[in-house]
């Protein structure tokens, strides 16, 4: 069982099917280094696992301790098959978090990029959208998605396989080593820890 949003939209949804086509668009020049393209999001880590499912032996039951704990929140600009920037952050992610994460992924620019997210309040506050034009200088572009449409944002793609797939079990003994090993794990997306992308799709 999973949660969907999916069923928020129409199935003749204009919107979704038009940022659909220019996110085709935006990734294709991505691969013939047009422009790059980041997806950009924030999750959170925490001791409570996520685990859905699993197997073990019969009459036998693996158990996680899940317990209360601190959270680090990981705020993180993906672009498909090569970079990775990504901050850390512990308390609430307001808008000035957000920004202060976009002017320091700014810093690092070298070329014209698109940073695509979806429609959260902190990524549509007055205090996000008053920095677009200076960010536009600076050869970065916002693109906001459709509401309901978090398929259309591939981070959560990179989310979903640090979470179900990259933590080892045993980085969950302690906040130290879980976020330890997160850390870790962030620092070499892109090199040891990569996401599969049919770039024939975008021939």
């Amino acid at each position: 069982m999973r949660r969907r949003s999916r069923s928020f939209r129409d199935d003749d949804d204009q919107e979704f099917q038009r940022a659909q086509q220019e996110m085709h668009g935006f990734v294709r020049g991505h691969f013939q280094r047009q422009r790059d393209v980041y997806f950009f999001d924030q999750t959170g880590i925490s001791q409570q696992p996520c685990v859905p499912y699993g197997w073990t032996p019969p009459q036998q039951t693996l158990e996680i301790p899940s317990r209360p704990s601190v959270r680090m929140n990981v705020l993180g600009f993906w672009s498909p098959e090569t970079d990775f920037f990504w901050r850390e952050h512990f308390g609430s992610v307001n808008s000035q978090v957000v920004v202060d994460v976009f002017d320091a992924f700014c810093e690092t620019l070298t070329r014209d990029v698109i940073v695509i997210l979806d429609n959260a309040p902190v990524h549509t506050s007055h205090r996000f959208r008053s920095q677009r034009e200076r960010w536009e200088a600076q050869g970065l572009e916002v693109y906001h998605l459709p509401t309901y449409s978090p398929e259309l944002n591939w981070i959560e793609r990179l989310w979903k396989q640090l979470k179900y797939q990259w933590i080892p079990l045993w980085a969950y003994q302690s906040v130290d080593t879980l976020f330890q090993e997160v850390k870790l794990i962030l620092d070499h997306i892109g090199r040891v820890f990569r996401l599969n992308v049919q770039r024939e799709k975008f021939a």
